[in-house]
């Protein structure tokens, strides 16, 4: 019995330290002092505040550009592309 308690609490913890990794996963320098996203951004802002590399992606059907984060806590970023890689909404 007690080694099923014992990997309960570690399996647990694992799972505490994955949230409060996304949870600061770097985007307060993206955020006003309402916690609302500061738009348009320029990709290379993103990538800085994220510390992750822009993926860029091309959609032939509807021929829009889409952005993404990988960051490694893992929390993905998704977004399209406006003109001259701006950021409009996320």
């Amino acid at each position: 019995m007690k080694t099923k308690a014992f990997i309960f609490f570690i399996l647990f913890q694992l799972l505490l330290a994955t949230a409060f990794a996304q949870k600061n996963a770097g985007l307060n320098t993206l955020l006003n002092k309402n916690a609302e996203f500061i738009l348009p951004q320029t990709t290379d802002k993103i990538s800085a505040a994220l510390h992750a590399k822009t993926i860029i992606t091309d959609n032939v059907n509807d021929g829009e550009r889409y952005a993404e984060w990988i960051t490694s806590s893992g929390l993905g970023v998704y977004t399209n592309l406006g003109d001259e890689k701006t950021v409009n909404d996320i």
